[in-house]
């Protein structure tokens, strides 16, 4: 099909059993803060967060994890993780649709695995409070560690379970057809932008930049680019570096003014007031209290 060309492709050590995960992954604030550029795929993806804190950004909304949070990643959401604070360790499951979609006279899979794999619905991205997700998940983990006899049936299972309960209490959105295909082709024609965003926001970034690598002219490009991710160019631009310089803060005892060059701001005045904007409290501030919790 033309159309899953535009993902990324997810490699399956096992085809006729495609779930794939990578225990214990861990982030480096060696990376500059940043583990992966926007990225989207069809699997449906989840992160259990095992300790430590990574900034999370899921259709352009970010979050701070805690130890013990699940993230849930909707099939085909864009979506990048990036270090904050406390050497992140999580596991990262992916699920193929093929372990959980049914057959063509299928109720499940006409009723409820149809829409979301065509991604008219989105299930919540953090899920602190369901104690029923966790044991789920924690059961899928122990059987596939385990790996006994029949675990592929134990596991498809709880893939199962696993979606009715995200059904029952952490729907968020459900879309029509349209606004799906607003929303993949309003991605597809910015995404040159905000994978030069992720990559070179140290450096000066200047709107014709960015509205060429999208052929289109910069008026349009602005349009554009607030339609899809909600937020001006400059915006977008100036909250992507001051999330690299919350983790600065935390994570190092550099100065507020290295931070402010290394995140891609030339006056550290600027950035001084530009982040009490954003966080409403002052980089020092936001410092100390980071030590003190």
């Amino acid at each position: 099909m033309e159309e899953q060309k535009r993902y990324e492709e997810i490699p399956f050590a096992d085809a006729m059993f495609p779930i794939r995960i990578i225990w214990d992954k861990r982030l480096s604030v060696n990376t500059t803060g940043r583990d992966s550029a926007n990225t989207w795929h069809e699997q449906l993806e989840i992160l259990y967060i095992l300790r430590g804190g990574a900034e999370v950004e899921c259709g352009f909304k970010r979050f701070i994890t805690a130890d013990g949070d699940i993230v849930i990643i909707n099939p085909c959401e864009v979506h990048s993780v990036n270090y904050y604070t406390g050497k992140p360790h999580f596991h990262c499951l992916m699920i193929d649709p093929q372990l959980y979609s049914g057959g063509k006279n299928d109720i499940c899979g006409i009723k409820y695995i149809e829409p979301m794999t065509k991604r008219l619905l989105h299930f919540n991205n953090l899920i602190r409070n369901n104690e029923q997700v966790r044991i789920i998940l924690s059961d899928m983990i122990k059987e596939i560690k385990e790996a006994k006899t029949a675990y592929e049936i134990a596991v498809k299972g709880d893939i199962l379970k696993l979606l009715s309960e995200l059904f029952r209490n952490e729907l968020r959105a459900v879309y029509s057809e349209e606004e799906t295909v607003k929303n993949i082709r309003g991605y597809e024609q910015i995404s040159p932008a905000l994978l030069y965003i992720s990559e070179n926001y140290v450096n000066n970034i200047t709107l014709t930049q960015l509205s060429q690598m999208c052929c289109m002219n910069p008026s349009y490009f602005c349009r554009r680019f607030k339609a899809v991710t909600g937020k001006t160019v400059i915006s977008y631009i100036n909250e992507y570096r001051i999330s690299k310089a919350e983790a600065l803060l935390i994570t190092t005892d550099l100065p507020v003014s290295e931070i402010a060059v290394l995140t891609g701001f030339s006056d550290s005045s600027y950035f001084s007031r530009l982040f009490k904007v954003i966080n409403d409290i002052s980089p020092n501030l936001f410092r100390n209290k980071s030590k003190h919790k």
